[in-house]
């Protein structure tokens, strides 16, 4: 039987660590630790972050020591065996639910609609968590004086910019998320995500 995300986070506001440069800046004043948090890929390095997400199989082998160390929930799509990498189902307590559907929501709490990346995913597996509101911070989907992410990445070095087509898989998100009890807001400065509605991190808390 396939694992299913449970219901844990009811009702709650959750909020979305994704990898974009102003995740520092945009967390540096503020407290998490009594709110509800998931870290989506190398996010989940920070401070209080509750769950791990990610995608990519690659990701595990490059950071298998620091997800060993990581006390909260992790959950992964093993996403890129297809590509030749090595699958993580039964490493070191890692959770897998598979993609579902690759465009749009998944209702099934044993499957994700994938949405072209790792952070359009996650507001996914925050739904089925249970959560009511999503709030994304790091969720630039853009270059920030020359960087893509908040940390130097040492094993994928790419000129290749990824973010038109990430930009889509939001928007399918966006189209479908009326069939949920959830809204979503996007508190990323200057974020090129335009489907849901921007707020100030401030306004928050």
């Amino acid at each position: 039987m396939n694992w299913e995300i449970p219901r844990i986070w009811e009702d709650e506001t959750v909020y979305l660590f994704g990898g974009g440069p102003s995740l520092l800046s945009s967390i540096a004043e503020y407290d998490f630790s009594d709110h509800y948090v998931i870290g989506a890929n190398n996010s989940f390095l920070l401070r209080d972050v509750d769950i791990l997400y990610f995608g990519d199989a690659k990701f595990y082998w490059w950071n298998e020591k620091e997800i060993q160390t990581f006390k909260g929930l992790k959950i992964t799509s093993d996403q890129g065996i297809q590509h030749g990498n090595k699958s993580v189902n039964g490493q070191h307590k890692i959770k897998v639910v598979k993609i579902g559907k690759y465009k749009g929501l998944e209702s099934r709490s044993n499957r994700i609609g994938w949405n072209r990346s790792s952070g359009a995913a996650a507001i996914n597996v925050a739904i089925h968590l249970g959560a009511k509101k999503i709030v994304l911070l790091g969720y630039d989907m853009r270059v920030i004086n020359g960087h893509k992410n908040w940390m130097v990445h040492e094993k994928e070095q790419t000129n290749q910019n990824p973010y038109d087509y990430m930009l889509v898989g939001f928007t399918q998100v966006a189209r479908q998320l009326g069939r949920f009890n959830c809204s979503v807001v996007n508190a990323t400065p200057k974020s090129k995500i335009e489907v849901f509605p921007m707020v100030e991190l401030k306004e928050l808390f």
